[in-house]
């Protein structure tokens, strides 16, 4: 779990990276927990992790996620898959790189 200062770091991270509104950012914090719950479980094929990622992209109108392309979206998930490892703040930086690169 992300302590307050964390959370408020992150948030503020994401105002410098989009306009997103302050739901819309704690929509996509929530989606990348699940994403790294996702990542550790092995029984979910890549296949499996894009249709979620893809119904979650189609109940949000601005998110970073919805913003990449299909094999952006794969590569995206399959690096997180590998570096579950990764902090929130640390895949959050990889999805914004994968945003900014997939235009």
């Amino acid at each position: 779990m992300l302590n307050l200062n964390s959370r408020l770091s992150l948030i503020s991270k994401l105002s410098l990276i989009s306009k997103l509104t302050l739901i819309s950012k704690l929509s996509l914090i929530s989606k990348l927990s699940l994403i790294a719950k996702l990542s550790l479980n092995s029984k979910l094929t890549l296949i499996s992790k894009l249709t979620l990622i893809s119904k979650l992209t189609l109940n949000s109108k601005l998110t970073l996620i919805s913003k990449l392309t299909l094999i952006s979206k794969l590569t995206l998930i399959s690096k997180l898959t590998l570096t579950s490892k990764l902090r929130l703040i640390s895949k959050l930086t990889l999805i914004s790189k994968l945003t900014l690169t997939s235009k």
